[in-house]
């Protein structure tokens, strides 16, 4: 069975994708396969690993573009009239485009029709928002089936009446344990390597836009230093605020206490060097960031505007109150045995053999 995902680009920088091809790498390929369905080409993409897995992509114009929306509809209408036969189940990730893509898929019969909730906002660009409004209102007409990473993706997306009734899927944002299971080793041999082994490692990895609300940590940081001069935090990651943060950091003279990676492919090795991990957004869907760090064995503290859904056993959840984080950071015993909280991961659907499992049994149940 060949199961279409409809998705904004292949990047590997994209947390979308990195689910997806969670997903696709565990996977019996001899049962289910993925083909995908692309508006934008990047570069640093996942495009070799899927062809040579036997997956088929379809490259198409961005419907998103006004440049490119007349050219896009042609596109994906052609797209659908060629291939609607090969395909039982459309799985489209980019909710904004269901009017240019499952329209079709509905047109041409394609019976299961998924729309996938990632996030529990859309733009904070007041324009932006108005359109994403309109066009997320074509999800319910084009959509028979409705997933989303958590409880809160499914309301914001397909309304409180869809949730009440249970007429939705949850679909963990899965890891690969392997890749982030706590090593003591490994840990001491970074540790000396970055030359971090007598400091305390607060860490934060995102993409830096507005809604992660990294600047907020600039003042819990130098909060927290008055106390104690042993902190270092690693801003891991790139972003459109990242050039902010650091004029900020360099304002408060706290730059020798900073290291920013910029963009990394070793993220795992980030979390094994941290000791506690810090994500204060505004909102999220269900961020992936926490539940490797979790897997890692890291303790995290969040805002509590994230998701109780994203806590394995190691999240503590604050306001945002500057005071309260930093209170809460400097009376933290770092020596918890980070063992108990990556086990705990394992044996949730946060394993991405778990999950993976799972997703497959429901793609099949479809036929």
């Amino acid at each position: 069975m060949r199961v279409l995902q409809i998705v904004d680009n292949l990047s590997k920088d994209s947390g979308v994708t990195s689910i997806i091809m969670n997903l696709y790498r565990n996977i019996n390929k001899d049962s289910v396969q993925f083909d995908f369905l692309v508006y934008r080409k990047t570069d640093n993409s996942c495009e070799e690993e899927i062809v040579a897995n036997g997956g088929k992509i379809y490259y198409v114009h961005n419907p998103l573009s006004i440049k490119e929306l007349f050219l896009s509809v042609y596109n994906i209408y052609e797209f659908f009239e060629e291939n609607h036969k090969k395909y039982n189940i459309v799985h489209l990730h980019t909710p904004t485009t269901a009017l240019f893509t499952l329209s079709f898929a509905s047109f041409f019969r394609i019976k299961n029709r998924i729309t996938h909730s990632h996030s529990t906002m859309t733009s904070t660009n007041v324009i932006k928002k108005i359109i994403n409004s309109f066009l997320l209102k074509f999800v319910r007409i084009f959509s028979n089936k409705y997933w989303g990473c958590s409880s809160e993706a499914i309301k914001f997306l397909f309304g409180e009446d869809i949730y009440f009734k249970g007429d939705y899927t949850i679909v963990n944002n899965a890891v690969e344990l392997e890749k982030f299971h706590f090593n003591e080793y490994a840990r001491c041999k970074l540790k000396r390597k970055y030359n971090l082994e007598n400091d305390i490692v607060l860490t934060h990895v995102s993409n830096y836009s507005t809604i992660k609300n990294t600047l907020f940590l600039v003042p819990v940081f130098k909060n927290i230093l008055r106390n104690n001069d042993n902190y270092k935090i690693l801003f891991v990651g790139d972003g459109p605020e990242i050039l902010k943060l650091k004029d900020r950091i360099e304002e408060e003279n706290l730059s020798d206490k900073c290291i920013f990676t910029g963009k990394v492919d070793n993220v795992s090795d980030m979390l094994q060097i941290s000791d506690l991990f810090l994500l204060p957004s505004i909102k999220e869907g269900l961020p992936v960031s926490v539940v490797e760090a979790q897997a890692c064995g890291l303790e995290c503290i969040l805002s509590d505007t994230i998701t109780r859904e994203a806590d394995v056993g190691g999240c503590t959840y604050l306001p945002l109150d500057v005071n309260v984080w930093s209170n809460q950071i400097s009376k933290i015993d770092y020596n918890y045995n980070r063992s108990r909280i990556s086990n705990m991961v394992k044996k949730s659907n946060f394993n991405i053999i778990n999950e993976t499992e799972r997703v497959e049994k429901l793609y099949l149940k479809m036929l």
